[in-house]
């Protein structure tokens, strides 16, 4: 290494030297007459892939300690060599909004990094993003008022270094407040998200975002009057016959709800005198919160989730449909095969004998909780074929589909995603059709790959092979030109569909010219206008 390289400095300021030996590249003097006396007799040690890593170790040193250097700068301080280097979140544009698919209202936070102190090694950085996370979380529970401890917590980390975003578990406020297992078990998988991505640095595009969600509406006891003008409600459950109304002046309806249900189910003797509300329903029902362990008063998710860990229910599984989310519906318990469903709405709970009357659908899917008409039409029915691995019903996808799991299992030759190991090795062992092969040339693996960096799929090794990134196919012009500077001025000829559309435009445009054309000495009597002389009716197309 000649002198002038070894003064030459990379873009954090230190001489190259200084970063081999912060690397732990550094080598003896001893060493350094070994690797001489090597070099005499191998030169191609130069390009060896132990000179490749070391040379991109030395770059990923570089651009972490530049970036972390412009940040210190921005934050307003500088190095501080004496101080811990630790990353800061800086909370700003607070949106408080209105979610219409979940019909709860929730409060967004989005965040600046900054830094302080003194730079972050690699190894260290994950912690330092733990710890600054922790602090942003304590400054949201701190700042934001009327904060409840059942409000639950989201929170996203985004980078173009990570293969997938990362998503925080919902905890809720109480959890973030007292700790615990559950926010430990949150940190580790955030570890393990980071570490696992080889490639992770901190960069510009690292962004973190907050969301404070409500917490669900809670069961009173007494079922508050609706609005004039809206009784769709009040009517549904008055006049349903798969609703059972559960009338009380207490806060126990939703234990006297589930001890309807079980019931019913159970083909008690006396279901009758219990469904009508007597003392007898009261009496189960305390019993039954006892045994749960659920103070009395307003009964929320947590409620209903001791109530399904009680001895009594432990064969049934409760389901509740929520009026106020668009009627979403939630599950408490494994699946079995008696279920307690419960409907609330307007802060009370009623019962639900069947979920297919009350959507007014002929099935009801246990799967997707969708409600459809034809059996043969509906999507979980069908045997799908999986995008990944081409194969039908596969174990792997079936088992993570439903329960909201991304797929994290990624190939190194095609850069395609995996829901798991059989999915895995499946795709590298049939064909396209799902047959089994022997060339390697015919697999999944060999004819789909995504590249690796505009994250593009490509079927097929004529579009395999000649693939740049950003680049499609012209529908107009039919050429493959690189799709955000490419502009084609053929136009495109027009579908069946938008013929019929324009058609109609034409008409309506016509009759409404024809209309305005007419004056009022059409309406006189006769044939013609006052002069004696026919109408003429323009019409322009």
């Amino acid at each position: 290494m000649s002198s002038h390289q070894e003064q030459e400095a990379g873009p954090s300021g230190l001489p190259h030297h200084e970063m081999m030996q912060l690397l732990g590249f550094e080598t003896s003097d001893s060493e350094k007459e070994e690797e001489e006396t090597n070099l005499l007799f191998s030169k191609e040690m130069a390009c060896s892939d132990e000179d490749e890593i070391c040379q991109e170790a030395l770059d990923r040193f570089e651009r972490q300690r530049a970036f972390q250097t412009n940040l210190l700068e921005q934050s307003g301080g500088g190095l501080d060599a004496g101080a811990e280097g630790a990353f800061e979140f800086e909370l700003n544009n607070y949106v408080d909004r209105l979610s219409n698919r979940m019909g709860v209202r929730e409060g967004h936070f989005n965040t600046r990094l900054r830094q302080r102190g003194n730079l972050i090694e690699d190894p260290n950085i994950t912690r330092a993003l733990q710890d600054g996370l922790r602090r942003a979380v304590n400054q949201v529970l701190a700042t934001t008022p009327n904060l409840h401890d059942q409000d639950r917590l989201y929170f996203t980390i985004g980078s173009n270094s990570l293969h997938n975003n990362f998503q925080g578990w919902g905890l809720r406020a109480g959890e973030w407040r007292e700790g615990g297992e559950r926010m430990d078990a949150l940190f580790d998988r955030l570890a393990q998200a980071l570490n696992s991505n080889e490639q992770f640095e901190m960069d510009d595009s690292f962004q973190l975002s907050i969301t404070q969600v409500h917490h669900a509406p809670q069961g009173t006891g007494r079922p508050r009057r609706g609005k004039p003008g809206h009784p769709t409600m009040e009517i549904l459950t008055r006049n349903s016959k798969s609703i059972i109304r559960i009338q009380n002046k207490d806060e126990l309806c939703c234990a006297r709800a589930l001890v309807v249900a079980k019931a019913r189910l159970d083909q008690h003797p006396k279901y009758h005198s219990i469904r009508q509300g007597t003392k007898l329903q009261r009496t189960l029902a305390l019993e039954l919160q006892h045994e749960a362990k659920v103070p009395l008063g307003p009964c929320s998710y947590d409620a209903l989730t001791k109530f399904s860990a009680a001895p009594s229910l432990t064969h049934y599984q409760i389901i509740l449909v929520d009026a106020h989310r668009s009627f979403h519906i939630t599950t408490f318990g494994g699946t079995q095969d008696k279920q307690l469903i419960l409907l609330h709405h307007q802060g009370h709970y009623d019962v639900i004998t069947r979920l297919p009357g009350f959507f007014g659908s002929s099935y009801v899917c246990a799967h997707c909780w969708k409600p459809y008409h034809h059996e043969d039409h509906h999507r979980c029915n069908k045997q799908r074929i999986f995008g990944a691995c081409r194969q039908k019903e596969c174990h792997d996808f079936l088992h993570a589909y439903p329960r909201g799991l991304k797929a994290t299992q990624r190939c190194p030759s095609c850069h395609r995603d995996f829901f798991g190991e059989t999915c895995f090795q499946t795709h590298l062992a049939i064909d396209h059709a799902g047959k089994p092969v022997t060339n390697p040339q015919s697999t999944i693996c060999f004819l789909r790959r995504r590249c690796s960096k505009c994250r593009k799929q490509n079927v097929g090794l004529e579009n395999i092979e000649r693939h740049w990134c950003y680049y499609v196919d012209c529908r107009s012009c039919h050429k493959y030109v690189h799709g955000d500077t490419y502009q084609c001025f053929i136009q495109r000829a027009p579908k069946p569909q938008e013929k019929k559309k324009r058609k109609k435009k034409r008409s309506r445009r016509s009759s409404h010219q024809t209309r305005g054309r007419r004056g009022p000495s059409n309406r006189t009597g006769g044939r013609g206008g006052r002069c004696g002389r026919p109408a003429i009716l323009a019409c322009v197309f």
